[in-house]
């Protein structure tokens, strides 16, 4: 039986510092792993000079593959193009800020060869982030959780490892802003996690605001799950009701001769309520008809600019 071969992708933004720091260990981890590995690492247009270090880095090792992005296309984008250059049997993704430490690769690998599951998350014990993060973390989760009917005591993590059949349906997905958890969550269920150490940022800070966090979140929800339709049609079923109920309402009191002014701040009250949901429901389908477009339109995840593999 021929040994697995490991495909380590990493999403290169603003890393200059901590990347050759990065290889050595993850080339050390693997020295005591059985089988073999390669290492892909895609520059998302930070602007440093973090291509540079990864061009030393492939002089060195030819294991290690290096792209470089016309632009800033987003961390998702880049590891669709990280899989793309991937022959392993398995795919492991991690970020660039070694918060995620590499020696923690082979329990990821150990619990995805005992299980038999498709991908295994690295969670975290304690995450080493800002209140921002970690509101957004719990945030995500339960979106997660409500979404695809999951436990929300499962957390997903770009610290993962995948299973090579898992990949090839992912990259055949051509969604211009790809959520690579949510993905893998569309094709299978075989899904698991293990707790692994997580350590505060050494270099620079975290590049996700709170504007990308949302908008991350809104990407999510929008992309992968028709539930704010239906909130917006349970929204109209109560609007609907309330409406009759008030007609009901004020019918029997002008039948009984208890109206005889008619009220101008009930009827103001009821063209505000009105007039809101429906620029909500709008701005609802606004969205979902903007994404639809993107769809038509094929933009594409990312494009290179220079690579060596």
């Amino acid at each position: 039986m021929k040994e697995a071969l490991y495909s380590v992708v990493v999403p290169v933004y603003k890393s200059e510092r901590s990347l050759r720091e990065l290889h050595e260990r993850i080339h050390k981890v693997f020295e005591d792993v059985p089988g073999d590995f390669e290492l892909i690492m895609v520059e998302d247009g930070g602007g440093d000079n973090s291509w540079e270090v990864m061009k030393s880095i492939r002089e060195k090792d030819p294991r290690a593959k290096i792209v470089r992005l016309t632009r800033n296309f987003g961390q998702h984008n880049a590891l669709m193009c990280g899989f793309s250059l991937a022959e392993g049997d398995y795919v492991i993704t991690i970020d660039d800020d070694l918060q995620n430490p590499p020696e923690e690769i082979p329990k990821l690998i150990e619990e995805i060869h005992r299980t038999g599951l498709d991908m295994v998350c690295g969670t975290p014990e304690q995450r080493k982030q800002s209140w921002v993060r970690n509101a957004g973390s719990l945030t995500y989760r339960w979106l997660v959780s409500l979404v695809f009917k999951r436990n929300p005591v499962f957390q997903m993590s770009n610290f993962r490892i995948i299973r090579r059949e898992v990949i090839d349906h992912v990259l055949h997905m051509h969604t211009p802003n790809p959520a690579v958890g949510l993905l893998i969550m569309n094709i299978t269920d075989r899904i698991g996690s293990i707790t692994v150490r997580h350590l505060p940022r050494r270099h620079g800070s975290t590049t996700y605001t709170a504007g990308k966090l949302i908008s991350h979140f809104f990407h999510g929800i929008l992309y992968h799950s028709t539930l704010p339709l239906k909130g917006v049609f349970l929204m109209g079923l109560l609007s609907m009701f309330l409406a009759f109920a008030l007609g009901a309402y004020y019918l029997t009191q002008f039948f009984l001769g208890r109206i005889t002014v008619p009220g101008w701040i009930t009827l103001v009250l009821l063209v505000l309520f009105f007039s809101g949901a429906i620029m909500f429901s709008l701005g609802i389908i606004g969205e979902y008809l903007l994404r639809i477009t993107q769809e038509v339109y094929h933009a594409p995840q990312y494009l290179m600019r220079d690579k060596d593999v």
